[in-house]
């Protein structure tokens, strides 16, 4: 990696400002002193500011935060090799050269293993009323947002949001589900390889072969072994001889190697390959799209100022279109009990009917976070009867839209945290987190490719392919994540986390795409 592709890493996960050149530069001389790979750096500065209670709350970074980890660091660095000796080191001596016995020549205990943390969105430092950064711009992509020429704007609804199952106890239906899907999809890697007959799982050969299947992981990150699966066979993958890697349980490919035992195959290079983006024939009308990611009430009360501030931002751009993802109302709010589905409806109404003065028309995407959203993905619209107004606006999460025929696709799930969680990474091509996610998701065509799911998400698999799976690349792909906000240009597809619009008792941010056939255009500001 070069310097500036390094500095670059360095400021996305540690939260550092496009005008904080002082304090990259400072960043970027620790990093190189400490001896660590990017990756491991920017894990350990985040996990030790997030434990360092006068900097977990506090936008941006510091010199003085700076010095304060790179001595943090360079303790924990001496610490560990102090610690860090063989059982079978010289024994600890007195004065007299005679080995000490008891407590003195008691092994010295292994280092602790530090607790790896991810790069979190920094909670606001202040209050909503006194924030002091309103407006500023975190994250652009192709320049300044344009006013368009038109304000016809045709949005139609590529899946339905009939019911789902809450819960699904039928494994063997689950099983076929998965099974079809993987099938599906290894047909297709297969066809794009020229691969006429796969070889079995267990051939034992010392000449390279290509088999498809899904990537299962035991133990944390594949630390018991990784494997591949298809048709009820799998076979242990031996990776420790890639150059460069980035796979995660659930994700189907192709491996080449070889099975010298017929039980191991050593793997030589992985396939991950996805069909190219379809292009609709016809004009694409130039369209703007803002997006925003509840919560929608800070923290500490239910006011409505910080929805009441998006909608007069918004209103005064005149977007064609708005896409509000949840929590609408978080289930873990302070105020989730004072809070009726009445009041919801009315609240979201006026913003609404606000908009629509200004020709914006409004999608509301549920959470399964949501109090009154059923905690399941796909997560159907909001189906409460003191809801009517909002359901005629809602749709499914995750949702896929066509906006004057530019192909848009949201979920609001954390995806990008439980692939970072859980991918296994050595070497990749591609250095950025955040790009090497959206890459996945759009390889795998799937806006939920792991498996199994996360712990905290229940996903009815008889819904998989119908509304989980998009056959085309989008234009947009939309995630809600705790991440810090981005934007990534992965292929011709805008990669975004809009951020949320509160952040604990302050504001957050919201994000502007504008689609346009010469050129995309996107931003993400605080609220």
């Amino acid at each position: 990696m070069s310097v500036e592709e390094i500095k670059e890493d360095l400021k996305d996960a540690c939260n550092i400002a496009d005008d904080d050149v002082k304090e990259l530069d400072e960043i970027y001389m620790v990093f190189k002193k400490s001896g660590l790979d990017s990756e491991d750096f920017q894990n350990r500065f985040v996990a030790w500011r997030l434990n360092a209670k006068e900097y977990k709350s506090i936008d941006g970074v510091s010199s003085e935060m700076i010095r304060r980890f790179e001595s943090f660091l360079k303790a924990n660095m001496d610490k560990k090799k102090s610690t860090n000796q063989s059982k079978f080191a010289t024994p600890k001596r007195g004065r007299d050269g005679t080995p000490l016995k008891g407590k003195g020549q008691l092994m010295t205990p292994r280092a602790k293993v530090q607790k790896l943390e991810y790069v979190l969105d920094s909670p606001a430092s202040a209050t909503f009323k006194d924030r002091r950064d309103s407006g500023k711009i975190i994250a652009t992509l192709g320049g300044d947002i344009q006013p368009t020429m038109s304000d016809e704007i045709e949005i139609e609804n590529l899946i339905d949001t009939k019911s789902y199952k809450l819960l699904s106890f039928d494994r063997r239906h689950i099983a076929d589900e998965i099974a079809y899907f993987i099938n599906e999809r290894c047909e297709f890697i297969e066809n794009r390889l020229g691969i006429v007959e796969q070889a079995s799982y267990s051939i034992i050969t010392d000449v390279p072969i290509t088999v498809c299947g899904m990537i299962i992981c035991e133990g944390s990150k594949g630390a018991e072994g990784v494997y591949l699966l298809r048709d009820g066979e799998q076979v242990q993958l031996e990776i420790s001889e890639l150059e460069g890697n980035s796979i995660f349980p659930g994700m189907i490919c192709a491996v080449e190697g070889v099975n010298l035992t017929g039980k191991l195959i050593v793997v030589s290079k992985i396939y991950q390959l996805t069909d190219k983006a379809i292009e609709d024939e016809g004009v694409k009308e130039d369209t703007t799209v803002v997006i925003c990611s509840g919560p929608y009430f800070t923290s500490d009360n239910t006011s409505n100022e910080p929805l009441e501030e998006l909608i007069t931002q918004v209103a005064s751009l005149a977007p064609h279109l708005a896409i509000f993802m949840g929590p609408f109302l978080d289930q873990s709010h302070m105020g989730a009990d004072c809070i009726s589905v009445e009041n919801l409806n009315e609240l979201w109404k006026k913003q609404i009917d606000s908009l629509a003065q200004s020709g914006t028309k409004v999608r509301m995407i549920p959470s399964t976070a949501d109090l009154f959203a059923d905690p399941v993905i796909p997560t159907r619209a909001i189906d409460e009867k003191e809801f009517a107004y909002c359901r005629e606006h809602m749709v499914s999460n995750p949702c896929f839209l066509a906006a004057n025929k530019w192909n848009i696709a949201a979920i609001s799930v954390d995806l990008p945290l439980s692939l970072m969680k859980t991918e296994i990474v050595k070497n990749p091509s591609n250095s950025c987190k955040f790009s090497r996610i959206g890459e996945h998701l759009l390889s795998q065509q799937c806006m939920m490719p792991l498996f199994p799911a996360p712990e905290e998400i229940s996903v009815d698999y008889s819904k998989f392919k119908e509304n989980i799976c998009f056959e085309k690349q989008p234009n947009v792909l939309v995630v809600r994540s705790e991440l810090n906000p981005f934007i990534k240009l992965v292929g011709n597809t805008i990669f975004i986390n809009p951020g949320k619009l509160t952040k604990g008792k302050g504001g957050g941010s919201y994000a502007t795409i504008q689609l346009n056939s010469s050129g995309h255009r996107a931003k993400i500001q605080k609220l």
